[in-house]
Order: C-alpha cells, then sequence, then structure tokens
C-alpha cells in the first residue's frame, strides 16, 4: 500500500508522508502487489492518479484504470509525486 499516513486509517507500508509534492497523496493511493510472476500496480481510486513512464520513454502513460506490469527503471507518478521501481 502507498499513500500517507493518517491517524483514522493507522499507517501504510510505502508511506510518503512528509515527501514534497506529498499533499497530492491519497491516504490509500495505490497498491504494489506480485502476482504472476511480476510485479504490478494499481490505483486504489486516488484522487491525483498514478502514471507510468517507462525506462526509456519521453512521456508518461494514462492515468492507470487497471493494473500495470512493471519493470526496473520504470518510474511511477503518484500524483506528483515520482518515484523510480527497482527490482531486486
Amino acid at each position: 500500500m502507498v499513500g500517507r499516513f493518517d491517524a483514522s486509517t493507522g499507517p501504510v507500508e510505502i508511506d510518503l508522508t512528509g515527501i514534497q509534492g506529498s499533499e497530492n497523496i491519497s491516504r490509500r493511493h495505490a497498491e504494489l502487489f506480485f502476482e504472476g510472476g511480476a510485479w504490478k500496480v494499481r490505483d486504489l481510486g486516488s484522487t491525483n492518479g498514478v502514471f507510468v513512464k517507462r525506462a526509456g520513454e519521453a512521456a508518461y502513460s494514462p492515468r492507470l484504470v487497471e493494473p500495470a506490469t512493471l519493470h526496473s527503471g520504470d518510474e511511477l507518478a503518484f500524483g506528483n509525486v515520482i518515484v523510480v521501481f527497482e527490482e531486486g
């Protein structure tokens, strides 16, 4: 679970609280999960969306509406917070 800590919902596994831009992160923004031998990301109905930019590509995908498979070097945008996915 990726998001922000909130006293009413409790902690999340990947807490983006305090990172610049975290005010645009939902409490329960996205989920990273391992399925069928691959890591995937899914938007959990966040306000500002989840976007993926594949390693070596110039542009982000449209807002995710279904889970996307991830590869090392892919950039993930949770709202306007950008992280790089590295497997291993």
